[in-house]
């Protein structure tokens, strides 16, 4: 981390944040044992641009040095990418995911999390990604309903 954001991270209180990995297999029966699942569920610092990265880094190399490695490997939740201007912070995140083969099934969605009903601020701070050798099919949404300051974000997959 630079001198300038340690000293501000410092100097705010710690936030708590977590990332949640869970495994399992899909397709299991009798004839078939189905595909490993390793499904991380993430959510980073509001603050730090660098130290976010770090923190999805971490999570990335988690997901590629972990033994046994999964069939199917989804990463999903709260990225807090806001973008300010032309910093677009989306963009480092989005390189280290593509880096380790994960693909983003978010990218069609432009923004999860306004400002308030009347701002027309609009970030986009949630995405999923899959990193699989075999091919997928995908819709993912966006669902503007009440409940959260964030757009709950779905994909619906297909295993080809």
């Amino acid at each position: 981390l630079s001198r300038a954001e340690r000293t501000i991270l410092c100097a705010l209180p710690q936030q708590s944040r977590i990332s949640v990995v869970g495994e399992g297999r899909l397709g299991d029966d009798q004839h078939h044992l189905g595909e490993s699942l390793r499904v991380y569920v993430a959510h980073l610092d509001v603050l730090g641009v660098a130290f976010k990265r770090a923190q999805f880094v971490k999570i990335v190399e988690d997901a590629r040095t972990r033994d046994p490695h999964a069939d199917i490997t989804i990463l999903a939740g709260d990225l807090n990418t806001f973008n300010l201007g032309m910093h677009r912070r989306w963009k480092t995140l989005a390189a280290a995911a593509e880096a380790a083969e994960f693909q983003d099934l978010t990218t069609e969605i432009e923004w999860t999390h306004r400002a308030g009903r009347r701002i027309r601020l609009r970030q986009k701070l949630d995405a999923i990604f899959i990193r699989r050798e075999r091919p997928v099919q995908y819709r993912s949404v966006a669902l503007d309903i009440p409940g959260s300051d964030h757009l709950p974000v779905f994909a619906e997959i297909e295993l080809l």
